[in-house]
């Protein structure tokens, strides 16, 4: 603008004019991506529903802690603490007869009975894993979009 106008303030204005479209450009990709570092936690609903379902399962007791985040559209990753109930997994292998055999096997020997006991708190967490599995796969096939659940026991 100088050679044209032989005055240097157009090339000053010119240089701020810049300047102002780049810091305003700056802000422009700062709000949207800030979502992205920060992370979004899923919908409202769609957590609500989650922890609905957690919840209806007899061996949850509650649900502690639940934080969501959104990976790409339309994947979620989930990660909840949660509160078993011992007695009511105790309760639903009983109505199986999941114990009738080691029942017999085991009453009238105390020896056998302990070693049944540590046996049998060896098998537990893959107990509650199997079942936890099973309640991960009701969420899975009820919101495709949650691809990652990690339910921990508290």
């Amino acid at each position: 603008m100088y050679q044209i106008t032989q005055n240097p303030l157009w090339d000053s204005v010119g240089s701020l004019v810049v300047g102002f479209l780049l810091a305003v450009m700056a802000v422009f990709l700062i709000a949207k991506n800030r979502s992205f570092l920060i992370g979004k936690a899923i919908p409202q609903e769609l957590k609500e529903e989650i922890i609905e379902i957690l919840e209806s399962d007899s061996i949850i007791d509650k649900v502690l802690d639940f934080k969501s985040s959104i990976l790409d559209v339309n994947a979620y990753h989930i990660k909840c603490e949660i509160e078993c109930n011992g007695t009511a997994l105790m309760r639903e292998l009983g109505k199986n007869n999941f114990f009738r055999n080691e029942y017999e096997e085991v009453k009238e020997d105390y020896q056998a009975f302990l070693e049944f006991c540590i046996d049998f708190t060896g098998r537990l967490p893959r107990l509650i894993g199997t079942r936890i599995d099973e309640v991960e796969a009701v969420i899975k096939k009820k919101f495709p979009q949650v691809k990652h659940i990690d339910l921990e026991i508290n």
